[in-house]
């Protein structure tokens, strides 16, 4: 569980081989938003998001699989929104770079130890540094990589390798957010210290 304020709050539920098959996203207690993964043997095949704010949706997003190649479509309930991205993974599985619709392109960029250090988008572009030898929240997580960032958009700061330090971009106003973590006895995080954005207190359960 990782709360973001007293208002906000989101839970992740795992099966027995530590895949995610439920991220809900609550306002107020109230469902903003439940994202649920179905997987046939080791592959993720297909996602749905049903939102309650700011309107009453879900849209269904099915995979397919091409050799360093997923694509993703998605439409819903209503059928007034629907589309399509490609990814492409190198090969360790990695995302590079992924395809909207709308012809939009993001490129991303990695570290030796797997860790995300920097998306770039046309002429915009944001980096991040990283604390070595540290323990991300989504660590154990079994889920590909690609999903966190270009489906889900976890931010990066819910690290999944190493704990993110810093993040730098060159919007209008460069702006530069520097990190700090309050660790269990496991080494895991449980309060993320941002500066100038909300912190982040962060709960295991089994």
């Amino acid at each position: 569980k990782i709360t973001r304020d007293y208002r906000r709050y989101e839970t992740f539920k795992y099966d027995d081989q530590d895949r995610i098959i439920l991220h809900s996203s609550k306002l107020d207690n109230y469902r903003w938003k439940d994202i649920s993964f179905k997987y046939s043997n080791d592959t993720l095949v297909s996602m749905q998001s049903v939102g309650d704010w700011p309107t009453k949706d879900t849209i269904f997003y099915t995979f397919i699989y091409s050799s360093n190649e997923v694509r993703y479509d998605y439409t819903t309930t209503k059928g007034d929104i629907s589309g399509y991205a490609i990814l492409k993974l190198d090969n360790n599985g990695l995302l590079v770079e992924d395809l909207l619709e709308n012809g939009t392109k993001r490129e991303y960029f990695y570290d030796s130890n797997n860790n995300l250090i920097k998306i770039k988008v046309g002429n915009w572009e944001e980096n991040y540094s990283y604390y070595a030898n540290t323990n991300g929240i989504f660590k154990n997580v079994n889920m590909p990589q690609w999903a966190f960032y270009s489906v889900i958009y976890a931010r990066p700061q819910n690290s999944i390798f190493n704990n993110m330090s810093k993040s730098v971009n060159n919007s209008s106003t460069q702006n530069t957010f520097n990190y700090a973590y309050k660790y269990n006895s496991d080494g895991y995080p449980v309060i993320m210290y941002g500066e100038g954005q909300d912190d982040l207190d962060i709960e295991y359960t089994k």
